[in-house]
């Protein structure tokens, strides 16, 4: 995949994701409903809008993260600290924040016949833990602008093959009643497990320009973000 800003043009490839998923380009073709004298269809089907989705499923890794929260929260944001590695993902919530979008490179075996995704952003993301404390698991669903076959991979690139996996028994948790003290109240013994779904109800816009991308995606807006986090709590008396 590789970090997108114009949403009519692909980019080539940047990092490749060590995630299992595919992606499902429907060009929504449909016979008429009609009666023309005869037991089988004869008409042409016509073109409805393309739906091109796909998924994203395995484990976080810290280096992996921000692509995540590029897709699904906001784009555009930038590292700070001495050594870089401090990202602050401060959603809006009275103005829409620009897209993180990408283009998705997706194939198999056969390594000339490449399916590309392009402008995807993140629709659903879900992250998350269980009592195993193991690696986060990563559900992503992703919508993209257009889709379209192409000749191969970008060249050149290698997985990492020793990521820092995201651990569930790395993890802390945090609970205030008070918004002034968020982040200020530990859980100790108290959490076994967590899962945050992030639900952004993107609003697909389509246009009717007469232009020869007619049935893609013209553009997203930003529908009412839900967010919803699942925890599994000893009885304590914090948690109760």
């Amino acid at each position: 995949m590789g970090l997108q800003t114009s949403l009519s043009s692909n980019v080539a490839a940047t990092r490749i994701l060590p995630y299992r998923g595919a992606i499902e380009l429907n060009p929504n073709r449909e016979d008429p409903d009609v009666d023309v004298g005869s037991l089988d269809p004869i008409l042409a089907p016509f073109n409805g809008a393309t739906e091109v989705t796909g998924t994203w499923e395995g484990k976080l890794a810290f280096d992996d993260a921000p692509y995540l929260w590029n897709g699904t929260i906001k784009g555009g944001v930038t590292p700070t600290g001495a050594t870089a590695k401090a990202w602050v993902w401060q959603a809006a919530s009275l103005t829409a924040d620009a897209f993180g979008a990408v283009t998705d490179q997706w194939g198999d075996d056969y390594t000339t016949d490449v399916i590309v995704g392009g402008y995807g952003v993140i629709d659903q993301l879900e992250v998350g833990f269980d009592e195993d404390l193991t690696a986060m698991d990563v559900n992503a669903d992703l919508i993209y602008a257009r889709g379209e076959l192409c000749l191969g991979f970008t060249g050149g690139l290698t997985i990492d093959s020793t990521p820092n996996w995201v651990y569930g028994a790395d993890t802390e948790v945090y609970l205030d009643s008070a918004f002034g003290s968020i982040g200020s109240t530990k859980l100790t013994d108290g959490v076994h497990g967590v899962t945050v779904n992030i639900n952004n109800n993107l609003d697909q816009k389509r246009f009717a320009n007469g232009s020869n991308t007619r049935f893609n995606l013209s553009g997203f807006g930003r529908g009412p973000r839900e967010i919803e986090v699942t925890l599994v709590l000893a009885k304590t008396s914090a948690t109760v």
